[in-house]
């Protein structure tokens, strides 16, 4: 857990050196560093239904959908083709480019791609422990990729969290884009007692779907998805869950 924290400081200032640096319209693809530990990755994006909810907003679904990425583990030596993937789909990179950089010119998360992605996964899969992560208010999962691939190289499948409606942007694997019901900023005391219920329930049923193929389960979270998991492992009667990181959660 103390190397998902250092992942996370050098990633946001590898972010901001790239930012820095650049100073006009750019196309050069940047690649991320390989990560450190011994396993290549295979990025899986899934949307789940959980009919057991209503959808607890406004749309095109009855029930309640969620959107994951899931990184699994394979030794470099067993993959016979790693690549680059995009970091991010282009409708959502074109979207942080224009309102989370400080000027129109600047377009580097159109231009970052993973790096180390087994791009054709093979039949032997390791047995590895889950994680599962959530981030803050307002943010997407895409912007902690970075950070659970680090963790996926040293021997961990990782499932991370988008909460549609919630998070500013989300881009489904059909490409309908769905914005957030909230501004940006900190919400207010009500919005997040709301918000932390349905992550809540969120994260036990990404946990369920999951869980089946890994006997030992950690969480972890940054901000409100960091209270949002230690709420799910305070409330956890099953024992199902071994460990959990909280990063900046109240």
């Amino acid at each position: 857990m103390v190397s998902l924290a250092l992942s996370a400081v050098f990633f946001l200032s590898f972010i901001s050196s790239l930012v820095a640096c650049q100073t006009s319209i750019n196309t050069t693809a940047v690649p991320l560093p390989v990560p450190e530990g011994p396993y290549a990755s295979t990025i899986t994006v899934s949307e789940l239904t959980d009919t057991s909810r209503a959808n607890p907003f406004n749309g095109s679904s009855p029930y309640r959908q969620i959107l994951v990425g899931y990184y699994e583990p394979y030794l470099r030596e067993d993959c016979d083709n790693i690549g680059e993937i995009n970091y991010m789909p282009a409708a959502v990179a074109n979207w942080f480019n224009e309102n989370d950089l400080p000027s129109s010119d600047l377009t580097i998360f159109s231009q970052i791609k993973f790096s180390d992605i087994c791009l054709e996964a093979p039949t032997i899969k390791p047995d590895t422990p889950l994680l599962i992560w959530t981030g803050g208010f307002y943010t997407s999962r895409l912007q902690y990729g970075a950070i659970a691939q680090a963790i996926a190289s040293r021997g961990y499948s990782v499932v991370t969290i988008i909460h549609p409606y919630d998070a500013e942007i989300v881009e489904s694997p059909d490409e309908t884009i769905i914005y957030s019901a909230y501004a940006s900023g900190a919400p207010t005391g009500a919005t997040s007692v709301y918000l932390q219920s349905i992550r809540v329930k969120d994260i036990e049923f990404v946990a369920s779907v999951f869980s089946e193929t890994s006997e030992v389960v950690g969480l972890y979270g940054h901000s409100l998805g960091a209270s949002s998991q230690t709420a799910v492992l305070q409330a956890d009667t099953t024992g199902k869950y071994v460990a959990g990181c909280n990063l900046d959660g109240k």
